[in-house]
């Protein structure tokens, strides 16, 4: 019997197609491992926009990429870092969160790119219970080296949602890092929220207290604190906290607020305000 003297060469036709399939996805590969190479070159020097643009060219040839995606959430969430915050048009949560949750889906293990996640669902705001549900298992994986971090967003969370106290105990276990100040000055707005203001001014005095860059420059906390003292009648320490606030970065949100309020506190006897 005579074989068709086609059938190697469609065989053949698939192999050669084959192989160009392979090579072509190897070579997307390589190039996304390229741009993401960039991408975290740029932003270790501090070139965030560059940064950005490497990490989603890389994720254009590669979309399996989780390193680039890990990347680009980084770069987009130091843009909404800058004095105008989550206002500034180059703030682009929405684009965060696709990457966050690109990040994760492709390993589901990553403990960071779930925190990541929570953040980025924190910081859209009314995102609350969409946070809970994404930092739940994090609280409750005691392989999480960094749990604090965990406990500080699951209770930033509670407190979105409207449970102040739930968040106090939650935020109470992110402190156990002691010199967290982000934890502390978290714990602080809780405690106010709670209703005991006592404890609350205590926290954020930890919070700004700590011999620490990040804690002397956490203007949040310094901007707090001096919210505090002037509902309680403080107001010549509030001054000091207001000024301290204003000088660290006066023209974000926070740093404006403190000029704001500083400027409508009376002068009392001495120079002192009242």
């Amino acid at each position: 019997m005579r074989v068709p003297t086609a059938l190697p060469l469609v065989l053949l036709t698939a192999s050669v197609f084959a192989a160009g399939c392979d090579a072509r996805v190897k070579n997307a590969e390589v190039q996304g491992d390229a741009h993401a190479d960039l991408a975290r070159e740029a932003f270790q020097r501090g070139d965030v926009r560059r940064a950005l643009d490497e990490a989603q060219t890389a994720v254009s040839f590669d979309d399996s990429n989780a390193r680039a995606h890990a990347l680009a959430t980084a770069a987009l969430l130091s843009l909404c870092a800058g004095d105008e915050g989550t206002s500034s048009p180059d703030c682009r949560l929405d684009l965060a969160e696709k990457h966050a949750k690109k990040t994760l889906a492709l390993d589901p293990t990553d403990r960071n790119a779930r925190n990541t996640l929570g953040s980025v669902l924190l910081l859209e705001g009314g995102r609350g219970s969409d946070a809970l549900d994404v930092l739940r298992p994090l609280t409750q994986d005691p392989a999480f080296a960094s749990a604090h971090l965990a406990w500080a967003n699951f209770g930033w969370a509670q407190l979105q949602v409207g449970k102040p106290v739930d968040a106090v105990d939650s935020l109470r276990r992110a402190v156990r890092e002691p010199r967290f100040c982000v934890g502390w000055y978290r714990l602080a707005v809780a405690y106010e929220a709670a209703g005991k203001p006592r404890e609350a001014e205590e926290c954020v005095s930890r919070a700004v207290g700590e011999k620490l860059p990040e804690c002397q420059t956490l203007q949040d906390a310094w901007r707090f604190r001096g919210e505090l003292r002037v509902k309680q009648g403080k107001t010549h320490e509030a001054r000091s906290d207001l000024e301290t606030c204003e000088r660290l970065a006066p023209h974000t949100a926070s740093g404006r607020a403190c000029a704001e309020l500083r400027a409508s506190l009376t002068p009392g006897p001495e120079g002192k305000a009242s």
